[in-house]
């Protein structure tokens, strides 16, 4: 009987330590993750006006629920938050052209663009903020990325392009 009780005291003892030792490595788990995206934001807003580390090729971003619909020449973009630099699509120019696009910017800040970067790393802003833009590019025969960049915003974006037998558009990434 008194094995069977300090068996019984050393299991509850246990099973109440390993519990509070988890909810601690949670808590330390949770602070870390907290930070890192503290850290990462940071970032994103000291970036968002450095045209030189925006035309670089590759995707930094935080955000959450990211949603990009590509289909024919059109794009539209959802997301609960965003902050970083995303390369959307990649836009291939089979000679000189001219690109035809409407943009529709909702956010629920002005802290959001989307761009479009040559092949010589040269940005052009397409529209910023909350805005409703049409407008014509002149195109090299040339590989471009589009990119949105954000300090942190939610909402969304429509891009529609018209269509031209000499321009290419693929998206980047699959997953979203």
């Amino acid at each position: 009987m008194k094995k069977k009780l300090t068996l019984i005291v050393c299991l509850v003892l246990c099973i109440f330590v390993f519990t509070a030792c988890e909810e601690k490595f949670e808590k330390g788990v949770e602070a870390f993750v907290s930070k890192a995206i503290e850290k990462a934001d940071e970032a994103h807003k000291r970036d968002y006006n450095d045209n030189r580390k925006i035309a670089k090729r590759g995707t930094t971003h935080s955000g959450a629920n990211i949603r990009i619909n590509i289909e024919n020449n059109n794009i539209e973009g959802k997301f609960d938050f965003f902050g970083g630099r995303y390369e959307i699509c990649e836009i291939r120019s089979l000679d000189k052209n001219t690109l035809k696009l409407n943009t529709e910017i909702h956010m629920d800040n002005e802290d959001f663009k989307i761009v479009l970067i040559d092949s010589r790393e040269n940005l052009t802003e397409i529209a910023e903020g909350n805005s409703e833009k049409e407008l014509e590019l002149q195109l090299d025969k040339d590989d471009y990325i589009l990119k949105m960049v954000s300090k942190g915003s939610s909402g969304n974006f429509k891009i529609d392009m018209e269509d031209n037998k000499n321009i290419e558009i693929t998206r980047i990434h699959d997953e979203d």
